[in-house]
């Protein structure tokens, strides 16, 4: 039990072009789960996420809501380089969200809308040619029922013809 406060975070995934700053989050741990009072993050420009909810830990309940608003898909030093012909990286836009996460572990249900402002894409000249050979080795595992199995997706994508794919003519 106890109470968790985050101020002035900053969280940061350069693989995924996500960046946000000022994340701060106010959450109550009970023996349960958790219940997330106040999130809120910057994406380093006007972007802004914010969310509440609760999470029990024994999957009986999930009730989360997340809203995104002008929220970049990776971090640029100009709103202009951001929705521009994006310099690094496959897609970069400029996104707005409202989802919601209901249900229990038996049955999940994530919904909402997310509309895209903007989205480049670019097809590079080249893929990555060497592909990796891994070694997998599987321990036995107690058989669960996967996540897709129990998720249901009612999410509504409005793009308003603002998908651009360039390259390879």
């Amino acid at each position: 039990s106890g109470t968790l406060r985050l101020a002035g975070a900053a969280f940061r995934d350069d693989g995924n072009g996500i960046v946000m700053e000022d994340l701060s989050a106010a959450a109550d741990l009970t023996p349960g789960g958790i219940v997330l009072r106040t999130l809120s993050a910057r994406d380093g420009k006007k972007g802004t996420l914010t969310g509440k909810g609760t999470l029990s830990f024994d999957g009986n309940e999930a009730d989360v809501t997340l809203r995104l608003r002008d929220f970049t898909r990776r971090a640029a030093a100009s709103r202009d380089e951001a929705i521009g012909a994006p310099q690094t990286g496959m897609a970069n836009g400029l996104i707005g969200a409202d989802l919601s996460l209901a249900g229990t572990a038996a049955g999940l249900r994530l919904s909402g809308t997310v509309d895209v402002a903007e989205m480049h894409i670019l097809i590079p000249e080249r893929f990555q040619s060497n592909i990796p050979r891994l070694n997998i080795v599987q321990d036995e595992v107690k058989k669960s029922t996967p996540l897709s199995d129990r998720l249901a997706l009612d999410i509504r994508i409005s793009a308003h013809n603002q998908i651009f794919v360039r390259g390879w003519g």
